[in-house]
């Protein structure tokens, strides 16, 4: 399997010097006191990161995609593929390969928060949790990707807190656990339900 490519970071909008009608930079929160002040061609290429949900979902939404979608459109960056290389080395973009160790040292490396409504399961269907914002249910997950996601709030990283579950009750163990949850975090961001940080 490639490499999967996500966006990292909360945006936090552009920002205008003064007198200016022109974006100055776009600002992209990455950890406490660190941000990144991304340009407008830079700042395209992460939004794009989000774009294509369908290949999150399949996790075929690689760094090539992403040049690609970049390159195409009436909005054509320039120079994206330099652009992809530039996010992903100032941590605004990340690379693992879903089932592989890289997968686990990514989940080793970032901090994920949620950011959207926890909704809980249902009579009909008690085993899956949903995910939504504004009362719409936007992904449904099992209970033990569902209980990473809301409680990840102050894990110094997301495999911290799945080596805290697997040993309170989960039948998995932290391994098998982790490459669950890292097929869907692609999901969880392109659809915005929680937001990466690097640890």
């Amino acid at each position: 399997m490639a490499k999967v490519i996500v966006p990292v970071g909360f945006d936090n909008g552009p920002r205008y010097a003064a007198d200016n009608t022109e974006t100055d930079y776009y600002e992209i929160v990455l950890a406490h006191g660190d941000s990144a002040e991304l340009p407008p061609d830079a700042y395209r290429v992460w939004t794009l990161a989000f774009a294509d949900l369908q290949a999150h979902r399949d996790l075929v939404f690689t760094r090539e995609r992403l040049v690609k979608l970049a390159a195409a459109g009436p909005e054509t960056v320039e120079q994206a593929e330099t652009l992809v290389e530039s996010l992903i080395q100032s941590d605004a973009l990340a690379e693992y390969e879903p089932g592989t160790q890289s997968a686990i040292d990514f989940l080793r490396g970032h901090r994920m928060f949620p950011f959207a409504e926890g909704m809980g399961s249902t009579r009909e269907r008690p085993e899956m949790f949903r995910i939504g914002r504004n009362g719409e249910v936007l992904l449904e997950v099992y209970s033990d990707i569902y209980s990473i996601w809301s409680l990840n709030l102050d894990s110094p990283s997301i495999w911290a807190m799945i080596e805290w579950f697997s040993q309170q009750s989960s039948p998995l163990t932290a391994e098998q656990t982790a490459h669950m949850f890292a097929q869907v975090v692609p999901t969880l961001v392109a659809l915005q339900l929680g937001y990466l940080q690097p640890s």
